[in-house]
C-alpha cells in the first residue's frame, strides 16, 4: 500500500441535545490528493472506521472541515473521529467521546 502525505486530526466537538458539531482537519506532508474527508461515529465501537460506524463526508482536499452528527440518541455514549482517503489509503485522526 501507497503511503499517503497527510496528516488528519479530530479537532473538537460541540455537543447538544440530539447532535453535535464535529470539527477536523487535514494537513497535507507532501504533495497529495485528498479525495474524500469527514467524521466517522458510532455508539458501539470505541475506534470507528469506514466500514463500521456511521459516516458524514464533509469534502476533499485540505484544510479544516466540520460536519453535524444529527437524529442522535440523548444519553447515549458515542465515539467519533476524522477521517480522510486519499492516494489508496484512509487515515484516522484521534477518538473523541461524547
Amino acid at each position: 500500500m501507497k503511503d499517503a502525505g497527510f496528516l488528519v486530526s479530530t479537532v473538537d466537538i460541540n455537543v447538544y441535545a440530539e447532535s453535535a458539531e464535529v470539527f477536523g482537519n487535514v494537513r497535507y506532508t507532501e504533495a497529495t490528493s485528498v479525495t474524500e474527508r469527514g467524521f466517522v461515529f458510532s455508539p458501539d465501537n470505541m475506534e470507528p472506521t469506514l466500514s463500521s460506524a456511521y459516516v458524514v463526508t464533509a469534502g476533499s482536499g485540505e484544510g479544516d472541515f466540520s460536519a453535524t452528527l444529527t437524529d442522535l440518541t440523548p444519553n447515549t455514549t458515542y465515539w467519533v473521529r476524522a477521517y480522510a482517503t486519499g492516494e489508496e489509503v484512509t487515515r484516522y485522526g484521534k477518538v473523541i467521546r461524547f
